[in-house]
């Protein structure tokens, strides 16, 4: 098994008691859990983070930069091991062994270099909230009719199947207008090719938190930041609906990664 990080899963239980279940148990690591990792201050709450995963240290792989991954062409055959970066899995045990080290070193130097790499991305992200909020908003234009109502009323949940078949239409609408810009003059994917490819996992992770914050009436006053972290969650739901899920602790996290797998199964 095959699952995705959080970074609030680091130290917990759950990650040890993963490991120790079955050695085919694997732990994929995302460029959005080093952003995270990397806004430790001091080494030793870095050093703590890997503690566990650097004592299964051969039972970790590293996945590309999620930009790299967007790029990535559809390809049934090779999804979701195209996503995997070997060569920074293959570096991974003589990092934690750099990261054991009293002072570290060579960690701090990581460290210090990534963290304005990270910040520079964070605040890229910040700066299109807006945009953002504007399109979950237009694209929640689109929410059948009376839906909203009962959802809010408890008369119907999200894994109604009407739901379900509208978020998975609408996270594809949006991915195939992604795949345009990307691959621009390309022919389209067939929509079971396009399962294939990250950012149909993203933008329908993306609508499904849309219409969470709907639901919790907060779209429209939700602050950036809170907007930003959420938007940046979402990545896990991506990779763990590619993969054989998500660990973490975060309740909206995990429900949306349960509607987002159901969704992509209609």
């Amino acid at each position: 098994m095959h699952k995705v990080i959080d970074f609030g899963a680091l130290r917990t239980e759950a990650l040890h008691d993963f490991f120790s279940i079955s050695d085919q148990n694997v732990a994929v690591l995302t460029d959005m859990m080093a952003i995270e990792a990397l806004k430790q201050k001091e080494l030793r709450h870095y050093q703590a983070s890997l503690e566990i995963l650097s004592r299964n240290e051969n039972r970790v792989v590293i996945l590309k930069p999620s930009g790299v991954a967007a790029r990535l062409r559809p390809n049934p055959a090779e999804f979701p091991k195209n996503l995997i970066d070997w060569e920074a899995t293959s570096r991974f045990p003589a990092f934690c062994a750099q990261a054991r080290a009293p002072s570290g070193p060579q960690v701090l130097q990581h460290i210090d270099e990534n963290q304005n790499k990270a910040r520079a991305f964070v605040a890229k992200v910040t700066t299109n909230i807006e945009t953002m909020r504007e399109a979950v908003t237009a694209t929640l234009s689109n929410f059948p009719s009376g839906v909203l109502a009962d959802l809010r009323s408890g008369c119907i949940t999200t894994y109604h199947p009407d739901l379900l078949r509208h978020i998975r239409a609408t996270g594809e609408a949006i991915a195939f207008g992604q795949f345009a810009k990307y691959f621009p003059g390309d022919k389209p994917p067939l929509p079971s090719e396009l399962l294939s490819w990250l950012p149909l996992r993203y933008s329908t992770a993306l609508y499904a938190l849309g219409i969470r914050w709907i639901i919790d009436g907060g779209l429209s006053s939700a602050k950036p930041d809170k907007l930003r972290n959420d938007g940046l969650d979402m990545f896990y739901v991506a990779y763990g609906t590619a993969f054989d899920g998500v660990m973490s602790e975060d309740t909206k996290l995990n429900g949306i990664f349960d509607l987002v797998r159901v969704a992509l199964l209609v």
